[in-house]
This record gives C-alpha cells, sequence and structure tokens, in this order.
C-alpha cells in the first residue's frame, strides 16, 4: 500500500464539485505538487487531508490507516499555510515549541527538538526573537520548523512561498527542497505556480475542476502533455488546430489546414491519418527563427510583438490568422527582429507533439 493513499474522495459546494479525486497514491518520501488554477479544487483536497474540510465520500489513507474522519490533532500532519500562522506575542522559540508541549515530552527533550529544527531551517541564534522581528523568509522557515519538529507522517504545504517577493521565492525553493530532503518526509504542496511545481516535485498533480487532468513527473508534465489544458496551463505552448490534409511518411512531413488561415507543413513523428482532427503542440523554445528560410518546410510568417527578457527575445508571430510565440536565446540585441519584419519558422520534430480531438 502507498504511504498516502486517496479513494474515491469527493466534495462539493452549494452544488459545485470542488474535488473529485478517483485514486492518487504518494510514497514515502516523495514530494508531490498539486498544481491548478484558483478553483480547480486543490486547497479543498490538502484540507480534506488535513481535517479541516469533511469529505462527502471517499477515504484518505495514511501509513495504511484510515484518518477520513479521524480528528485533524489526532492525524499527525505538519501544516504549514500561506500566511505562516505564528502567535505574533510568542517567540520564534516557543512558536517551534508550541505543539510539542501538547504532547508527553520532557522539557529537556522540547528543548533539543526545538535546537534541532532551528539548526534544519538555518536560524540558530533567532530563537528569543518574536515574529514581527523576522522578514518574510525567516518568518517561513519558522512556520516549516513548528511544522515538522514533532516529526509528522506527512508535511502539507499550502502555498508557503506565495507572499514572499520573486528573490526570496526563488531563494526559498531551494532550501524547502533542501529540508525535505534532509528529513525525507512525504510532502503535499498545493501551489498554482507551474515554475514552483516543476522545479520542487518529484511527481505533479495537474488539476482542473476538481478532477486530476494528469499525473508525472515535472519532464513528462512539461514534455509530454495529455491534454490541450495541461499543455495550454503548463509554461507557454502553441496549440495548433487543423486538419491533417496530406502526409509525407517517408520524410516526417504532414500539411496541416488550419481554421482560420493557409495549410502549413508540420513535421512530426508520431503517424497520422489524412481527414484527421488534431491538436498540435509545441514549445515556445522549440521553434527556431531565422531572416531565410531554413529547410524547405519552413513557414513564413511576421512578428507582431517583441519583448526582451534579459537572456532571450520572446516573440509574438502571425501566419494569417494563427498567431504563435516564440523563444529566441541566439540573437545579439543588436541584429533582433522588430515588429513587422518577415520570419521563417522551423518547427523542431521532436519539439512537436499531437494531441487528437
Amino acid at each position: 500500500m502507498a504511504f498516502v493513499e486517496i479513494k474515491g474522495l469527493k466534495k462539493t459546494f452549494k452544488n459545485l464539485v470542488a474535488t473529485d479525486i478517483d485514486h492518487l497514491e504518494i510514497e514515502e518520501g516523495e514530494f508531490v505538487s498539486l498544481l491548478g488554477p484558483s478553483g480547480c479544487g486543490k486547497t479543498t483536497t490538502l484540507r480534506c487531508i488535513a481535517g479541516s474540510i469533511e469529505p462527502d465520500g471517499g477515504s484518505i489513507f495514511v501509513r495504511g490507516r484510515e484518518i477520513t474522519h479521524v480528528p485533524i490533532y489526532k492525524r499527525k500532519l505538519g501544516l504549514v499555510f500561506q500566511d505562516y500562522a505564528l502567535f505574533p506575542h510568542m517567540t520564534v522559540f516557543d512558536n517551534v515549541a508550541y505543539g510539542l508541549r501538547y504532547r508527553d515530552i520532557s522539557k529537556a527533550e522540547v528543548k533539543k527538538k526545538v535546537s534541532e529544527a532551528f539548526e534544519l531551517v538555518g536560524l540558530v541564534g533567532f530563537e528569543d526573537r518574536y515574529p514581527h522581528q523576522l522578514s518574510g523568509g525567516q518568518q517561513q522557515r519558522i512556520a516549516f520548523a513548528r511544522s515538522v519538529v514533532y516529526e509528522p507522517d506527512v508535511l502539507l504545504l499550502d502555498e508557503p512561498l506565495s507572499n514572499l517577493d520573486f528573490k526570496l521565492r526563488k531563494a526559498m525553493r531551494f532550501e524547502l527542497k533542501r529540508m525535505q530532503r534532509q528529513l525525507n518526509i512525504t510532502t503535499i504542496f498545493v501551489t498554482h505556480d507551474q515554475q514552483e511545481a516543476l522545479s520542487l516535485s518529484d511527481r505533479v498533480v495537474v488539476m482542473n475542476e476538481g478532477k486530476i487532468e494528469q499525473i508525472g513527473t515535472p519532464n513528462e508534465i512539461y514534455e509530454n502533455p495529455i491534454s490541450v489544458f495541461v499543455a495550454d496551463f503548463i509554461g507557454s505552448t502553441n496549440i495548433i488546430r487543423g486538419v491533417v490534409t496530406h502526409c509525407d511518411v517517408a520524410k516526417g512531413i504532414y500539411e496541416v489546414r488550419l481554421s482560420s488561415s493557409p495549410t502549413i507543413s508540420i513535421p512530426f513523428k508520431e503517424r497520422v491519418k489524412v481527414g484527421e482532427e488534431i491538436n498540435f503542440i509545441i514549445k515556445p523554445e522549440k521553434i527556431d527563427l531565422g531572416r531565410t528560410p531554413r529547410g524547405e518546410h519552413a513557414v513564413e510568417g511576421k512578428i507582431s510583438g517583441a519583448s526582451y527578457l534579459g537572456s532571450a527575445f520572446n516573440y509574438q508571430i502571425r501566419i494569417g490568422e494563427l498567431k504563435l510565440e516564440a523563444l529566441d536565446s541566439q540573437v545579439d540585441y543588436r541584429n533582433r527582429y522588430e515588429i513587422g519584419d518577415s520570419i521563417f519558422l522551423t518547427f523542431d520534430p521532436e519539439g512537436v507533439k499531437v494531441l487528437r480531438r
């Protein structure tokens, strides 16, 4: 049996389905992210696991023990909230020790465990400070220390990095992963941030309208989405909808008639039938740009938007009524493409994926 197992979990609010999960298994020590847009059910799922929301149906198991209707204080789960929920009138030592003092643990053991927690989060020497004397990143570390000090079975993280600025948020990703790995604690992380989920997780659970859309490693989710929703939600993705009008199997080239644009040539390895309606997806970084055609199947377009990202240029390109996005890290700033320039696009066959309608 998996370390955490969810079966037939359902929760509705006023006839709106918030969570409807058939089956989800999480292994011991695994870092799993629940990822999706607002209202997709990820936070409701986490709160059902935590015990703060009573599900309408289904079962939740941890270590083979059903906890679906067990009171929250008996579940042995660590929780880190978006706003950290630290007690402002207590020192950070007392904040971390709070949960231990309600257990049958000696004062010496409490002090030992709290000291180890402060060492884990790199805040030795901060014990006598109050939350308002700490930065946002330090408060986040104290919240983490408090949630793991009593050695919970599972750590539940509800968007704990969302209140940090961009630079600190990136730094805390590395710290969070380091601490989780050091403890080897099973972790369920809720986020709407794709970069967070991809950079932190062993596996990502993409949710949409209460259901699981796809489960996989970060690489699988990013490179091989199984639906238009996942492809569109994970990073920037071009989705080209059309009907196959001709195939050259030997060359791996397919002619595709778009709904509002001319027929274009798209290279890819999967076999499809003439007349089939499909969605092609391709990441912006898998499109090669040039002022002249590179290969016989280059597609001509026109630059309609451009932005400088420091390490790359992001271009919006029109091919008839079709709008595509391309990321170019090769062009020197002085030789960049300008709005209105004609451009030739070549699609990387390895980067083109097919989603049948």
